[in-house]
């Protein structure tokens, strides 16, 4: 199956990459990129030819699939064009930043009769999909309380970024939101977000913030807590836990290997994951070679559209109650829209 790859920055270079040589039944075609200077390194790295312009790539009949991994506020008009040029499409998360974007993209791949999968690709981890199936087995009861933690070391240094990915909720939380549905099995229906700029003064100036904590009601009655911040000098700390009636699933890990040093020191220590690549190298992969079985074998993805749809209307309610001071409804009218 013979796969355009559509921005090769480092998440997107890493998605070519396994598409080149990791993923089974993947036969990556060609990598775009407006920047040349990436477009050509990836070629180089991939060992396949590269362009600059997405549109030769659409009107290549031997290309199947495309996989978005750009600027998050030209995913949904890459989304389109790539659904009218019939061809299945892997996008990065979020699908777009408003949810009227987002409508416009899904009813597009589903007019053409496409499929979309969105990579919220924590859902692809053994540890998440773990949780999710002893929760599933009955093993913690009913879910009561969802708890969830998304710290990162540092802010891309690239303004540009900074003012396109949608903040702090849109572009990190987003994915503690997407779990918080799968685990929990329930619809979050109210957010009430605080958040502070503790040390990159250049999120106060585009109206983010590097540090916030978001509480979730849930429609069956669960609560939950959503912590994210771009601060935590020591490493990328992900962690997950699920409480319920009969005992509680954990799922995160600071350790990137399963090794404890005890010495003379009088200390105890182990290593860290430095960054999402590292973490979720599996979960990236796993996801890709989902897509490609999807695509062959007719069946929907673990996470289409309505999922990313339904995280992104948490992720914007977040937003709204950060800036409004006040708890929000995920159906509030005019958010997001």
């Amino acid at each position: 199956m013979r796969i355009a790859a559509i921005g090769v920055g480092r998440l997107g270079l890493l998605h070519a990459q396994n598409l080149a040589r990791r993923v089974p039944g993947a036969e990556l075609a060609v990598v775009v990129d407006v920047d040349e200077a990436a477009a050509r390194r990836a070629s180089d790295l991939c060992g396949v030819p590269y362009a600059t312009d997405y549109r030769a790539a659409l009107a290549d009949d031997s290309i199947v699939a495309v996989e978005i991994c750009t600027a998050t506020d030209t995913h949904a008009d890459l989304i389109v064009a790539t659904a009218a040029a019939g061809k299945h499409i892997f996008c990065e998360k979020p699908i777009a930043l408003t949810l009227a974007d987002t409508d416009r993209a899904i009813a597009a791949a589903e007019q053409a009769g496409v499929l979309l999968q969105i990579g919220f690709m924590r859902r692809y981890d053994p540890a998440y999909q773990e949780a999710r199936r002893l929760i599933d087995a009955g093993r913690i009861g009913r879910p009561f309380t969802f708890r969830s933690a998304s710290f990162d070391s540092s802010i891309s240094p690239s303004r540009d970024f900074l003012e396109r990915c949608g903040g702090i909720f849109l572009d990190v939380s987003i994915h503690d939101f997407d779990l918080a549905r799968w685990l929990m099995g329930d619809e979050i229906v109210e957010v009430h977000a605080v958040g502070a700029v503790m040390k990159y003064d250049v999120l106060r100036e585009i109206g983010d913030v590097d540090n916030a904590v978001a509480t979730l009601r849930f429609a069956g009655g669960g609560i939950g807590v959503v912590q994210v911040g771009h601060t935590a000098v020591y490493g990328y700390d992900i962690a997950t836990e699920v409480a319920g009636e009969r005992g509680a699933v954990r799922a995160g890990e600071l350790r990137y290997t399963d090794v404890w040093l005890y010495d003379a020191t009088g200390r105890v220590s182990h290593d860290i994951v430095s960054n999402f690549p590292e973490r979720f190298a599996v979960a990236y992969l796993y996801e890709l070679v989902d897509f490609v079985a999807c695509v062959q074998d007719g069946r929907a993805p673990l996470v289409g559209g309505a999922d990313a749809r339904a995280a992104l209307a948490i992720a914007l309610a977040a937003r709204y109650s950060l800036q409004e001071g006040r708890p929000v409804s995920v159906q509030e009218e005019g958010i997001g829209r």
